[in-house]
């Protein structure tokens, strides 16, 4: 989310940008009124997440909880049971629903105690400080035991594997679906969360098992043949597909259908082949080649991409 980030010239400024990706970003975004204090918000759900592993498969639970002005962060989904007291004390902070009253950065390095603990094992200059710094340091240390994680590489992995299936289905999607099918699919999605998931809208999310039901309601038989192809289908059937990423390729195609039909040449191409120029535009967009191309350059990639398909 880098690519979206801003530096404030001074502090308390107010932005109103809706930005990032959902399940990282504060309740304040939303609300479209926020300060530098989201990133505070954010870096806490980055900790969960490094902590019990991507919640992929409770995606929508652990929104719910991280999105609750009064909750337990001990039920968060997959947490493990004997983290240390500082830990959650530490994450009640970052993750503090009311902005104005959540720490900043600044704050949280100099007092959380948690953060003093790993800030000691790496500090080459702590020895520089006062003794007596030092020693009011690790008292307030001792709450924070060492301690090994077990099973955060296969949590790892498996939502690692997820990514995967998920890129594999967008892929997918965007090479077999023309645009009035993008168009007509987001539509049915849309539908079926109205009223029924207002979470999971706000997330841009549908279990896989519902969007292969709504494909499967919609004949696309040879679509939802190459995701049954995909591995691990089964496992991941119940995990929450980001659909939001569908959205970039109905606005691509659209805005390159008006630009085929304004530019001549290469859209004359596409028209007499509608469904490989969709394909060729798709692809063109995976790979990011044609983002800031000029009009010129983007047909001359897709020339290059219809001739390789």
């Amino acid at each position: 989310d880098f690519g979206c980030a801003t530096m404030d010239a001074t502090p308390g400024i107010k932005h109103a940008t809706f930005s990032g990706t959902p399940f990282y970003i504060s309740p304040e975004v939303f609300q479209k009124e926020y300060t530098t204090k989201t990133d505070v918000f954010s870096v806490g759900v980055v900790l969960y997440v490094l902590i019990a592993g991507y919640p992929a498969a409770e995606l929508q639970a652990a929104f719910n909880l991280l999105h609750k002005s009064k909750r337990d962060l001990r039920t968060l989904p997959g947490m493990p049971s004997d983290m240390p007291e500082t830990y959650f004390d530490m994450m009640d902070k970052l993750l503090t629903y009311r902005y104005k009253a959540r720490k900043s950065a600044g704050e949280m390095l100099e007092e959380d105690d948690f953060v003093l603990f790993h800030m000691e094992q790496e500090d080459d200059d702590v020895k520089k400080k006062p003794l007596q710094q030092r020693k009011s340091r690790r008292e307030s240390m001792k709450r924070t035991p060492s301690m090994v994680l077990s099973g955060t590489g296969e949590k790892a992995a498996l939502a690692h594997g997820f990514i995967k299936f998920q890129r594999a289905l967008t892929t997918i999607m965007a090479t077999m679906l023309n645009h009035g099918d993008i168009k007509a699919l987001l539509a049915r999605i849309e539908e079926h969360l109205d009223g029924v998931d207002d979470d999971n809208k706000k997330l841009g999310v549908l279990q896989v098992e519902e969007l292969m039901k709504i494909l499967e309601s919609m004949g696309k038989k040879d679509c939802l043949a190459a995701i049954n192809k995909q591995k691990n289908v089964n496992t991941y059937k119940s995990y929450n597909y980001e659909y939001a990423n569908l959205k970039a390729f109905d606005s691509k195609a659209a805005t390159d259908a008006r630009n085929a039909a304004t530019n001549g040449g290469g859209g004359e191409a596409m028209a007499k082949n509608p469904k490989m120029g969709s394909s060729a535009r798709k692809l063109a967009m995976l790979g990011g080649s044609m983002r800031r191309m000029d009009m010129k350059k983007s047909s001359r990639a897709q020339s290059v991409y219809i001739r390789g398909i």
